[in-house]
């Protein structure tokens, strides 16, 4: 069965936008990996922080992972 990755966005979009910590996690995450979208460490690591004040672990974990890589992002 083939991923709809448009139809993900869209909906982790909405939930993102309305506070949902776990679809900022889920947004940063096909952003900052290039999971049906283009890789964009700048628009992954807002989301990401948006989750992390929201006390989602793996947030935490990805920003450190980023961070440790040396990604490009610009400060938030």
């Amino acid at each position: 069965m083939a991923i709809d990755y448009e139809r993900a966005m869209a909906a982790y979009k909405i939930g993102a936008e309305a506070g949902d910590s776990t679809s900022q996690y889920q947004l940063g995450s096909m952003y900052c990996n290039g999971t049906g979208v283009a890789v964009d460490y700048t628009v992954a690591r807002a989301w990401l922080e948006k989750a992390a004040a929201q006390d989602i672990p793996e947030s935490f974990v990805m920003l450190g992972t980023m961070a440790i890589r040396g990604e490009r992002m610009a400060p938030s």
